[in-house]
Protein backbone atom coordinates (compact mmCIF):
# COMPACT_ATOMS: atom_id res chain seq x y z
CA UNK A 1 0.00 0.00 0.00
CA UNK A 2 2.77 2.42 0.83
CA UNK A 3 4.31 1.97 -2.64
CA UNK A 4 1.11 2.95 -4.53
CA UNK A 5 1.94 6.70 -4.59
CA UNK A 6 5.36 5.85 -6.04
CA UNK A 7 3.79 3.68 -8.74
CA UNK A 8 1.43 6.52 -9.59
CA UNK A 9 4.40 8.91 -9.90
CA UNK A 10 5.88 6.50 -12.44
CA UNK A 11 2.70 6.76 -14.48
CA UNK A 12 1.39 3.33 -13.57
CA UNK A 13 -2.39 3.36 -13.42
CA UNK A 14 -3.18 -0.34 -13.85
CA UNK A 15 -2.33 -3.23 -11.58
CA UNK A 16 -2.84 -6.79 -12.81
CA UNK A 17 -3.20 -9.45 -10.13
CA UNK A 18 -2.77 -13.15 -10.75
CA UNK A 19 -4.62 -15.50 -8.42
CA UNK A 20 -4.27 -14.17 -4.89
CA UNK A 21 -6.55 -16.54 -3.02
CA UNK A 22 -5.40 -19.21 -0.61
CA UNK A 23 -4.45 -22.43 -2.39
CA UNK A 24 -2.28 -25.48 -1.79
CA UNK A 25 0.13 -24.75 -4.66
CA UNK A 26 2.41 -21.80 -5.36
CA UNK A 27 0.71 -20.85 -8.65
CA UNK A 28 -2.66 -20.44 -6.84
CA UNK A 29 -4.73 -21.78 -9.75
CA UNK A 30 -6.28 -24.43 -7.52
CA UNK A 31 -8.03 -22.02 -5.19
CA UNK A 32 -9.82 -23.64 -2.31
CA UNK A 33 -11.54 -20.55 -0.93
CA UNK A 34 -12.37 -17.60 -3.17
CA UNK A 35 -13.13 -15.47 -0.13
CA UNK A 36 -9.74 -15.78 1.60
CA UNK A 37 -6.61 -13.94 0.46
CA UNK A 38 -3.40 -15.94 0.79
CA UNK A 39 -1.46 -14.56 3.79
CA UNK A 40 1.60 -14.18 1.52
CA UNK A 41 -0.33 -11.39 -0.27
CA UNK A 42 -1.94 -9.76 2.76
CA UNK A 43 -5.45 -10.22 4.06
CA UNK A 44 -9.06 -9.50 3.16
CA UNK A 45 -9.09 -6.10 4.88
CA UNK A 46 -5.98 -4.95 3.03
CA UNK A 47 -7.42 -6.18 -0.26
CA UNK A 48 -10.66 -4.26 0.33
CA UNK A 49 -8.66 -1.12 1.03
CA UNK A 50 -6.58 -1.68 -2.09
CA UNK A 51 -9.68 -2.06 -4.26
CA UNK A 52 -10.97 1.32 -3.14
CA UNK A 53 -7.86 3.11 -4.43
CA UNK A 54 -8.30 5.12 -7.65
CA UNK A 55 -6.58 2.69 -10.02
CA UNK A 56 -7.70 0.14 -12.57
CA UNK A 57 -7.55 -3.41 -11.25
CA UNK A 58 -7.37 -6.54 -13.37
CA UNK A 59 -7.76 -9.66 -11.31
CA UNK A 60 -6.97 -12.84 -13.19
CA UNK A 61 -9.45 -15.68 -13.21
CA UNK A 62 -8.73 -19.02 -11.61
Amino acid sequence: MKKLPYLKELGINVIYLNPIFEASTSHKYDTGDYKKIDPMFGNNELFKELCHRPMIWYINHT
